[in-house]
């Protein structure tokens, strides 16, 4: 429940609120409605706490550079303001601002939504690593049930729960897999035009308006709470181009289908409020779904490219792991015979009883294969062999190269092509799989 203080006040000075809210909704973008819920839904964060379905998330807002991220927060979440100080957002912080103060804003203004301004890039990699740090951390505050400490003046420890929201803007995306699943996305892809009416004044109001409607329905408001989060319909909403891949993320990371399904119970509680307001057409009540369920798909779709480029950069084995595969596999193709190393990756040198027991792979095709793996795209031709040196699978050649020359063909006019001759036996010795994303993800 929002709960104004002494040092801020909601601005709500505008007339007729409710259908202006729907005329804004559907003349702006869909990308405006997700912030809108969230508005909502965070105003009734108290109830969520009660009735064992807790807010996981904050709101992200990302997308290109000048997209109007920040405008988009201040429009939406300005409604609470410094008395004094007309127009100036109270709870809009910089993402410079300490951990600490940040914690402080997030457990004195309940029912509020807190924006962290400006997570961006950096010439100072201290800054830059300060707002990721920052980020991370109020993600998982906003998020988690458990409550912060704080040492009082008597040096007794208060607990403070987040009772509030949290908006971030941000140039970039988090690369922890436990941010990810506690980040509901708004992307903007485009440069993004709000109408005037978009305003703190206007969401001021109506969540007063929404505020009277919970009260005089409560019950119907639980009740519909409990049948939409225990029942998410997410996945058959978004049936669209990708939606098994969506329905396969959703399925796997329930906390963002968790925190979608609370956004879809404060929206459907919205219109509810509009249509206890005024005569709501059912042409506006279609197109104000139709704008909800294209918000969602855009943020469904982020999450599964995140999830994607988190995963790409992911070792999946080590060196050794990934060479021993890929020999398995012949994904080399490599040759026995020496004529045919010339058109060939790579010849099985040694094999005993079927079990390949060295191979020669011409460099470039070894160091093309290891960087198209995932976490090792940056990997250097250096990098790579020092590696196979270290290990002992490497034969070096008499004048310390790393390729050796392995003779010629039978006419004895041509050289055969320089390789990387490697031992496979102390290949498997080392070959070690990693599943760090797996592990990630279940944190």
């Amino acid at each position: 429940m929002i709960k104004p203080t002494n040092t801020y006040r909601i601005t709500n000075s505008i007339d007729r609120p409710v259908p202006t809210l729907v005329r804004t909704l559907l003349e702006n973008d869909a990308a405006l409605i997700l912030p809108v819920a969230y508005a909502f839904l965070v105003s009734r964060r108290d109830v969520l706490t009660a009735e064992q379905h807790p807010l996981q998330g904050g709101l992200y807002i990302t997308g290109i550079q000048s997209s109007g991220k920040t405008t988009l927060a201040r429009r939406v979440f300005g409604y609470t303001e410094r008395i004094g100080t007309p127009g100036k957002p109270a709870l809009m912080l910089e993402a410079v601002s300490t951990e600490a103060s940040v914690r402080d804003t997030l457990s004195e203004n309940p029912g509020c939504v807190v924006i962290i301004d400006d997570l961006a890039h950096s010439s100072s990699r201290t800054i830059e690593a300060h707002r990721k740090t920052l980020g991370g951390a109020m993600l998982r505050l906003a998020a988690n049930e458990g409550d912060s400490t704080k040492k009082g003046k008597t040096g007794k420890t208060d607990h403070r729960d987040c009772t509030s929201g949290i908006a971030l803007t941000a140039e970039f995306v988090l690369d922890g897999v436990s941010e990810l699943t506690r980040s509901i996305f708004v992307y903007l892809e485009k440069k993004l035009n709000l109408t005037d009416d978009v305003c703190p004044a206007l969401i001021g109001a109506v969540l007063e308006e929404f505020a009277d409607w919970f009260a005089d329905n409560y019950d119907h408001a639980i009740e519909l709470l409990h049948k939409i989060v225990n029942s998410p319909n997410i996945p058959i909403n978004l049936r669209a181009d990708g939606a098994d891949e969506f329905t396969e993320l959703l399925t796997r990371e329930r906390r963002i289908q968790d925190n979608l399904a609370l956004l879809q119970w404060a929206f459907v509680g919205m219109v509810e409020m509009i249509k206890a307001r005024m005569e709501l057409p059912s042409s506006d009540e279609h197109a104000l779904n139709e704008k909800f369920w294209e918000a969602i798909h855009r943020s469904v779709r982020k999450q599964v490219t995140e999830f994607r480029r988190i995963q790409s950069q992911l070792k999946e084995g080590n060196i050794a792991f990934l060479l021993c595969e890929a020999i398995e596999s012949d994904e080399f193709k490599l040759c026995r015979k020496k004529e045919k190393l010339f058109k060939r990756n790579g010849i099985i040198w040694k094999e005993k009883k079927g079990v390949i027991k060295q191979v020669g792979i011409k460099q470039t095709a070894l160091v093309q294969f290891i960087r198209n793996q995932n976490g090792y795209q940056n990997y250097s031709s250096r990098k790579i062999t020092d590696y196979l040196k270290d290990i002992g699978c490497l034969t070096i050649n008499e004048d310390k190269s790393n390729t050796v020359h392995l003779g010629k063909i039978k006419d004895g006019k041509r050289s055969l092509p320089r390789v990387l001759l490697i031992d496979v036996e102390t290949l498997r010795d080392n070959a070690e799989k990693y599943e760090l994303f797996a592990e990630q993800a279940r944190e």
